[in-house]
């Protein structure tokens, strides 16, 4: 008899050690999908998906606060979840608004906060106003899809009924759809907590993400909170929406540079290296395309022909900077190579005017620049432009334009390279000279042909021996 008591002790015990060893080795991941929905947020996701694989946890809890955000990011995030073998839930720590409710029908359950509210799908651009129906109807489409993937359940007369009613989730984005005793015809549906649980959009009400990990059945040290490598801080940090208009700006300077100190490689290096930090980011969300990169890539060709071989300033100049430009404005916007049919309103402008802007800002400091470089005595132009010391107690070319177009006619010669823009020594004095024989050294004689754009236009003078 004793034998058998032993042996019932020894299975309770085997079993509270099993259930106990079983309990400790769950693990659950969380992360944060709050403020604006962008392409970041996906990236986090993304990221977060591939850390929850790598370590095998058993649920993934996304903690929410957002009023909405971009629909096409929104719409990966979506996905990702509904592809996901790994259950995930999702904790409405106030607001799913827009994208944040698309986002939170895909997961698998939905918990709030007292308080909470879900709902307000409709797509609206940048005034805020609702876009033309072709975009809601693709929006009611993918609502009621992520509403059905939940699948149906048994209510409590036996009858077999959604999980979470399509039609509901459809009416979050259609003001004209009625739902009796849910929506009222003319007002897009949101659903506070109570309201969401009562119509299966909302599995519990829990005060907190600690009351919410314990009733899952999960304990402090089995949360994993994910955090970014650094190398995917740095991704995540030069995708930030307020970086590109930075790196645009320096890009752009750059560019302008080159026209400024065409006997340089530094506007080159700029334009390259800020390039490269403005694409690779984008690259890396699946914005920027390789075709976007290779016109990117033209432009800076172009510019390079253009300011080295082709003299003066014409078509293969122009060339160049459009392309630079269309291909900043396209890497920044999700379009279909130039389809721009789903492309968001306000992600084209946004992109117009983040290049706009920094167009402005890069013009504003080349002037400053430009007026640096009208003194061959100002600091800033001894510093980047002339390597060559300049002999003599002439001053620099700070003239009056009547005194440059006097000049026509006069010989000069070259002391800074012209590539085809220098300068040259005219009487004793320093003017800044386009070439218009091609590349020129120092020492090369030329002559004055015409003053264009506030520097002089000079031809080399043939050697009479040659």
């Amino acid at each position: 008899m004793w034998n058998r008591v032993y042996q019932l002790l020894m299975i309770i015990v085997l079993c509270f050690c099993s259930h106990v060893g079983q309990a400790s080795q769950k693990k659950i991941l969380s992360y944060n999908l709050k403020d604006e929905i962008n392409s970041v947020s996906w990236y986090d996701t993304r990221m977060a998906f591939e850390k929850a694989e790598e370590d095998s946890v058993d649920a993934i809890l996304i903690l929410m606060n957002t009023y909405g955000g971009r629909v096409k990011d929104a719409d990966s995030i979506r996905s990702r979840i509904l592809r996901s073998k790994i259950p995930v839930y999702v904790f409405v720590d106030n607001n799913a608004a827009s994208a944040g409710a698309m986002i939170s029908l895909a997961c698998d359950s939905i918990y709030m906060t007292p308080g909470g509210s879900i709902g307000a799908a409709t797509v609206v651009g940048m005034d805020g106003k609702a876009m033309p129906d072709k975009y809601q109807s693709y929006q009611r489409a993918t609502m009621r899809a992520t509403a059905e993937a939940k699948g149906k359940i048994v209510d409590g007369d036996g009858n077999e009924v959604w999980r979470r009613d399509p039609s509901i989730a459809e009416a979050m984005v259609d003001e004209d759809l009625q739902i009796e005793g849910v929506s009222e015809e003319g007002k897009v549906l949101t659903f506070t907590a109570d309201e969401a649980l009562k119509y299966r959009y909302c599995d519990a009400i829990v005060l907190s993400e600690q009351d919410l990990l314990l009733r899952l059945g999960y304990e402090k040290e089995q949360v994993i909170s994910f955090e970014l490598s650094a190398q995917d801080k740095y991704i995540r940090f030069f995708a930030s929406p307020f970086l590109p208009t930075i790196i645009v700006t320096f890009l752009l300077i750059g560019l302008f540079s080159s026209f400024k100190m065409p006997g340089l490689f530094s506007p080159f290096l700029m334009i390259i290296g800020f390039g490269a930090l403005f694409f690779i980011p984008l690259f890396l969300f699946g914005y920027a395309t390789t075709w976007e990169v290779l016109i990117f890539m033209a432009g800076v060709v172009l510019l390079f022909l253009e300011i080295f071989i082709v003299p003066g300033f014409g078509f293969t100049g122009i060339s160049g900077i459009l392309c630079v430009v269309t291909s900043l404005v396209l890497a920044m916007v999700d379009n279909d190579t130039f389809n721009f049919e789903w492309v968001e309103t306000d992600a084209l402008s946004t992109a117009l005017t983040i290049v706009l802007g920094a167009l402005i800002v890069a013009l504003g400091a080349m002037f400053y620049i430009g007026k640096s470089f009208s003194t061959m005595n100002s600091p800033l132009f001894r510093k980047f432009a002339l390597h060559t010391e300049l002999e003599g107690d002439a001053t620099t070319s700070n003239v009056l334009s009547e005194t440059k177009q006097s000049l026509v006619g006069c010989e000069g010669v070259v002391v800074t390279d012209l590539h085809p823009i220098g300068k040259v020594s005219i009487n004793g004095a320093y003017f800044q000279a386009t070439s218009i024989s091609g590349m020129l050294t120092k020492g090369d004689r030329v002559l004055v042909k015409d003053k264009s754009m506030g520097q002089l236009v000079v031809q080399k003078i043939k050697d009479k021996n040659s």
